[in-house]
């Protein structure tokens, strides 16, 4: 592995095949960190996008998974339409469902930073596949996936009426909606943030206008018999009182 780690660094154009083979270490618990420590060595060479590509066609494990995030991140400041291109958003997302915790916190970095570049196109294709994360019956991931959407919202970048309506475009009202009206409370939490931001601009607020009736449902405090109570899955006083600036905002236009 050493060996070919430092022929690959030299000549990284004609490595693919030794670099997947050195990616099919990883699970190897004997090798794997032989196996990192060269791959790391060909991706500084220049070889990052081809040791990528070999780690996410031959993912197996948690140092695959850190490996994949990290790379990916390496290589979006100057390559991000190659990464696109080459469906590594689906492939980051998956790395959701895995136990590294390292992983996922270089995944969301690295799609929010895609997300929140200049083409719009990238924002609404990392939009998309994290609406059909929420949208589906893995929950496991869901928390991460909101994330992303939330602070791509939240960037100064997108706070604008182009990136509103990128992320409106990758299809995020609906999920956000079955967020409010399902049972886990910080996901309840993150709906109610990505809608308050997205109210930043007439874009944002016209897509929230559809879910004033379901987000209305978190202001309430009474049963029918006029007695206090907490209800399952229900929200803190701050989300309840964004809850009510969020539908103040629409109403001023949509009353």
């Amino acid at each position: 592995a050493d060996v070919i780690g430092k022929l690959a660094a030299e000549h990284c154009e004609s490595t693919y095949v030794a670099v997947e083979r050195l990616a099919k270490l990883l699970p190897d618990s004997s090798s794997a960190s032989a196996a990192q420590r060269n791959l790391r060595l060909i991706a500084k060479a220049g070889g990052a996008f081809k040791v990528a590509q070999a780690l996410l066609e031959n993912m197996k494990g948690s140092s695959a998974d850190e490996m994949a995030a990290e790379l990916h991140h390496m290589l979006i400041s100057n390559q991000a339409d190659a990464v696109v291109e080459a469906k590594a958003i689906p492939c980051l997302a998956a790395l959701f469902t895995g136990r590294n915790e390292a992983a996922k916190t270089s995944a969301i970095r690295t799609l929010e930073e895609i997300a929140c570049g200049s083409n719009k196109a990238h924002t609404t294709a990392v939009i998309h596949e994290m609406a059909e994360l929420l949208s589906g019956s893995n929950s496991s991931c869901k928390d991460e996936a909101a994330t992303v959407i939330r602070d791509v919202c939240k960037n100064p970048s997108m706070n604008n009426e182009a990136g509103h309506q990128a992320i409106i475009d990758g299809g995020v009202v609906e999920p956000l909606i079955a967020m409010i009206t399902g049972s886990k409370t910080s996901i309840k939490d993150e709906a109610v943030d990505v809608f308050h931001a997205m109210c930043t601009t007439q874009a944002g607020r016209a897509a929230t206008a559809t879910a004033v009736e379901p987000l209305s449902t978190l202001l309430v405090t009474r049963m029918a018999d006029g007695r206090r109570f907490t209800m399952v899955g229900s929200v803190d006083s701050a989300t309840r009182n964004q809850t009510a600036d969020v539908i103040g905002s629409v109403a001023a236009e949509h009353c």
